[in-house]
């Protein structure tokens, strides 16, 4: 009761919302080295529990775009959210994300106020400190694609040190034309004449 009292108190002469949510001492963000970069965990970690329109809005892309990319990975096509389960879920999408999003996009994966989640860090379930009393240094996250959508197509994933190289048919077109679909890490190329001897 007093935090909220504190918290009503503060926002009645001024006091900005997110400067009272809690951050500890921010160290770095966990890797996600298993995905190709922080957008694919974004999805992943978010499917089925947050809405595509929301996960596309909260990195600056559209909604198709989200949708390929859950395709991509291979997960189901997208289900309606129930409204009551954002009630329910929202310690999950937190948790999820904790380590992917900074403050100002959490807050717009969970379509909540500022001072909602303060509220929720400090007094539901003490969730803060279940989280480790910090909140990790997450730099913001946008979609960024780089493609002319035309075949040959070869992307550089920097974050995961990976190279994707299809022929035949361009990332999103008709995959059964497609002669060459490979991914592979930059680190295990080999030679231009390794196997061509003799």
């Amino acid at each position: 009761f007093c935090i909220a009292a504190l918290l009503t108190a503060l926002f009645q002469i001024g006091v900005r919302a997110d400067e009272l949510l809690p951050v500890g001492s921010q160290p770095a963000a966990l890797d996600t080295p298993h995905f190709p970069d922080r957008v694919h965990a974004l999805v992943w970690r978010n499917w089925q529990l947050v809405e595509p329109h929301r996960i596309a809005k909260v990195v600056g892309t559209s909604t198709k775009n989200i949708l390929a990319m859950a395709a991509s990975m291979g997960l189901p096509p997208a289900q309606p959210v129930p409204p009551e389960y954002r009630t329910r879920i929202y310690i999950t999408v937190v948790r999820r994300n904790w380590h992917l999003l900074p403050y100002d996009q959490l807050l717009q994966l969970l379509d909540r106020s500022a001072e909602e989640l303060s509220f929720s860090l400090h007094e539901d379930d003490a969730l803060f400190i279940k989280l480790g009393s910090l909140k990790p240094r997450c730099e913001p996250l946008r979609y960024v694609a780089v493609s002319t959508m035309r075949e040959p197509e070869v992307m550089e994933y920097p974050d995961s040190g990976k190279i994707a190289a299809f022929a035949g048919a361009a990332p999103g077109g008709d995959k059964a034309l497609r002669r060459v679909a490979a991914s592979f890490r930059a680190q295990d190329a080999v030679d231009y004449w390794s196997g061509e001897e003799g």
